[in-house]
């Protein structure tokens, strides 16, 4: 029992001054973040994207799936919670060529700040080309530009990944929309 009194005694004493002690202690330090590339609510304008020649593929004509890899790459950068994107619907429409030569005008009356633009073209091999090209509306430059020859069935990774070319250079952050998921099941004895 006389072991027990002296524990007692250290056990009261330090609950007393444990607060005393924990004052003199530094505040904790707090950091404010300020800076990056991108504002909340940039507004990102991604109209359909043409097609020099409408053609039918095995995922549709080569015009229907511009108009769906604008919808992809709009739900895209909108999942992110960063970009404001607008369109396709209420955008006005652009030619092939101005693809790579924007009206630019026309972008900032319709409340863009920046211009995914881009086309969708059908290859002698049955495959399709997706250009992706990224402007800056209000200094009429180009940003960034990328291009994906895939099979037509698989235009949305296509969309993904201009998507993620759109927000990889809007915000100075990795690949966020284009993820892969690897599930391997092994069987068999554990000695191979």
């Amino acid at each position: 029992m006389r072991r027990l009194i002296p524990h007692a005694a250290v056990l009261a004493c330090l609950v007393a001054f444990t607060p005393a002690l924990a004052q003199d202690e530094p505040p904790p330090v707090e950091v404010e973040i300020v800076g990056g590339s991108v504002k909340a609510g940039t507004v990102v304008a991604v109209a359909a994207m043409p097609t020099p020649v409408d053609i039918p593929t095995s995922a549709g004509s080569t015009a229907t799936i511009g108009r769906a890899v604008a919808d992809a790459i709009a739900s895209g950068l909108r999942a992110t919670g960063q970009l404001n994107p607008l369109g396709p619907d209420g955008l006005p429409a652009y030619t092939y060529p101005q693809a790579t030569r924007p009206v630019f005008p026309d972008w900032r009356q319709a409340g863009a700040q920046q211009l995914v633009a881009g086309f969708v073209e059908a290859r002698p091999d049955g495959q399709i080309t997706v250009g992706c090209y990224l402007y800056d509306v209000t200094t009429g430059r180009e940003l960034t530009r990328q291009g994906f020859v895939v099979a037509p069935a698989n235009w949305k990774r296509a969309a993904t990944k201009c998507a993620d070319t759109v927000y990889s250079r809007l915000t100075g952050e990795g690949a966020f929309l284009d993820t892969r998921v690897v599930f391997v099941a092994e069987t068999g004895p554990r000695s191979q």
